[in-house]
């Protein structure tokens, strides 16, 4: 069950990673339309939601903070 979300960009992220992962407890940090996501083991992952094309994509393997 997904967590209620705050924005439509953080709901299309949640969803987009529920669609990808198996991730019991991904920590998830949303600003604006970015999103910075850590795993169990500390591995994080940028995300963008696109507003026009209401898509989430890869911005980059994170290096820390938003």
């Amino acid at each position: 069950m997904m967590k209620k979300a705050k924005s439509i960009a953080e709901y299309a992220v949640r969803s987009w990673l529920e669609e990808r992962f198996n991730m019991r407890y991904p920590k998830l940090a949303v600003e604006n339309n970015e999103a910075m996501v850590e795993d169990e083991v500390g591995n994080t992952l940028r995300l963008v939601y696109n507003n026009d094309t209401q898509s989430v994509y890869i911005k980059d393997l994170g290096d820390g903070g938003l």
